[in-house]
C-alpha cells in the first residue's frame, strides 16, 4: 500500500484525489486542507456573494464524497513544514504524517498592495468562501464599496455588491478594464455594459491610502480624489504559495519549479495548481490547474505522465455580458488580426493567427454559440480558414 499525501484541497488537488481514487491500485490517502469547507467551485465566489448561489450550492465534493471512497480528508489543517528526508508533514498542532509521495497544490494567495490601513476590519480580499461569508455578514451596514482591481475577480466582486443594492466604485491602476485580457475595444464594450448598472471607475489611477479612524471610511487616490466607502475589497491579482516548498529546500522562482512531469526538485514531491511554475509559465487560473491535478494523481500511481502546457483563457460572465479572452492576444505576436464588429448585437470577435494561419488567439464578445469552436481550435492550432469555412466566425 502506498502512503500518498496531498497539500491543498482546490481544484488541482481535488481532481488528483479523483484520479487516485478510480484507481484499483492500493493507497491511503490523506488530503490536508487550511479551508473549512470541503471542495468548492472557486470561479462562483462572486454568485454567493451577489446572493444568486447559496454557499453549498456551490461545493462539488462533500464530506460523504470523500469518506465513501476512503479518502482521509482533514479539514482547518495547516501544514507548516515539510521534512523532504524524513519524508514526514508538520501540522499546526504539531501532529506528523508521513508519505511516500506528496503532491504540493497550496495554490495562491491575494497580492496585497502598498496602502495604508489594509488591516482594518471592513478591508477584504476575495478568495475564499470564508471570505465571502465575512463580507456577506457586514453588507447590512454597507451602501457605498471600493473595489481595488479592475481584473476579472474585481469585476465579479463589483457586479456581486452591486446586486445587492450597494454603490460601487471601481478603482483600475490600468487606463483599460480587464487590460491583461482584452484590447481597446472589448474593454469599452464591458465597462460601458457594467456602467449601465451603476458602477463607476476610475481607471489610470492607484489607491494611495485608506483612510479612517475605527474603520475605513474613505478611498485617496493618487489624484486626490476622496470615495467615500464603507467596504473595501482588494482584488489585485494573486501570487502562487511557495513558502512550504521554499522552507523544505524545493527549487521555487516566481513558483514552485516542476518538470514535464509535475516533479519538483525532490523525485517523490510533486506539485500542481495555482502555485506551480512551469517553462517559466505561472496560470494562476481553473482550467490548467484542473489539468495539471489529473496528470499529477496519474504520475503520484506510478504512470509517468507528461504536461506540456495548458490553453490560457478567461471567462466573463456578469450583467448579461458573455466573454472569453483565450490564448495570445498580443498583436505584436500575431502575423495576422481579423476582427469583426456588431454594434447592434453587441457582438465583437478578434481572432489572431500565426504565420501558418493557424489559430493562436481570440477575443470573443456576445457570440457565446462560436466559443467551443473557437476554444477546440486553438487548443489544436487548428487553421483558421478551416474553422471559418462557413463564414461562422468572421465573414
Amino acid at each position: 500500500m502506498s502512503d500518498i499525501i496531498i497539500i491543498g484541497n482546490g481544484v488541482a488537488g481535488d481532481s488528483a484525489a479523483t484520479v487516485i481514487a478510480r484507481s484499483d491500485k492500493q493507497f491511503d490517502l490523506r488530503i490536508f486542507s487550511r479551508e473549512e469547507y470541503p471542495f468548492y467551485q472557486r470561479t462562483r465566489l462572486g454568485e454567493v456573494l451577489g446572493g444568486e448561489t447559496a454557499p453549498e450550492d456551490i461545493i462539488i465534493h462533500n464530506s460523504q464524497w470523500y469518506a465513501g471512497r476512503g479518502l482521509d480528508l482533514q479539514l482547518e489543517t495547516t501544514i507548516t513544514e515539510i521534512r523532504p528526508e524524513a519524508k514526514v508533514v508538520k501540522t499546526e498542532s504539531g501532529d506528523q504524517a508521513s508519505y511516500e509521495k506528496l503532491l504540493l497544490a497550496p495554490g495562491a494567495k491575494p497580492l496585497l498592495p502598498p496602502i495604508k490601513s489594509l488591516n482594518r476590519g471592513n478591508v477584504f480580499s476575495l478568495r475564499t468562501l470564508k471570505d465571502v461569508q465575512k463580507i456577506k455578514s457586514r453588507l447590512s451596514e454597507v451602501e457605498k464599496a471600493v473595489v481595488i482591481g479592475g481584473g476579472l475577480l474585481g469585476l465579479e466582486s463589483a457586479y456581486a455588491l452591486n446586486q445587492q443594492g450597494i454603490k460601487v466604485t471601481v478603482v483600475e491602476a490600468l487606463p483599460l478594464i480587464m487590460g491583461k485580457q482584452l484590447d481597446k475595444i472589448g474593454s469599452r464594450y464591458v465597462k460601458s455594459r457594467l456602467e449601465k448598472t451603476g458602477i463607476d471607475f476610475e481607471l489610470d489611477a492607484k489607491v494611495r491610502e485608506l483612510s479612517g479612524k475605527e474603520i475605513i471610511t474613505s478611498a485617496v487616490l493618487d489624484t486626490g480624489k476622496k470615495i467615500k466607502t464603507d467596504l473595501t475589497i482588494i482584488s489585485a491579482g494573486v501570487s502562487p504559495r511557495t513558502k512550504l516548498a521554499t522552507g523544505a529546500g524545493l527549487e521555487t522562482e516566481r513558483g514552485i519549479v516542476v518538470d514535464k512531469n509535475l516533479r519538483t526538485s525532490r523525485p517523490d514531491i510533486f506539485a500542481a495548481g495555482d502555485a506551480i511554475e512551469q517553462n517559466g509559465q505561472c496560470y494562476g487560473i481553473w482550467p490548467p490547474a484542473q489539468e495539471q491535478g489529473k496528470i499529477a494523481g496519474r504520475n503520484l500511481l506510478g504512470e509517468e505522465k507528461e504536461y506540456d502546457g495548458s490553453l490560457s483563457y478567461y471567462q466573463l460572465k456578469v450583467a448579461g455580458i458573455d466573454l472569453i479572452s483565450a490564448g495570445e492576444r498580443n498583436e505584436e505576436e500575431a502575423n495576422k488580426v481579423l476582427t469583426d464588429r456588431e454594434k447592434e448585437n453587441r457582438v465583437y470577435k478578434k481572432f489572431f493567427l500565426n504565420g501558418s494561419g493557424e489559430l493562436i488567439g481570440a477575443i470573443l464578445v456576445g457570440d457565446k454559440n462560436c466559443y467551443p469552436s473557437v476554444l477546440n481550435g486553438l487548443r489544436n492550432r487548428t487553421n483558421f480558414h478551416e474553422l471559418n469555412n462557413e463564414h461562422e466566425l468572421v465573414d
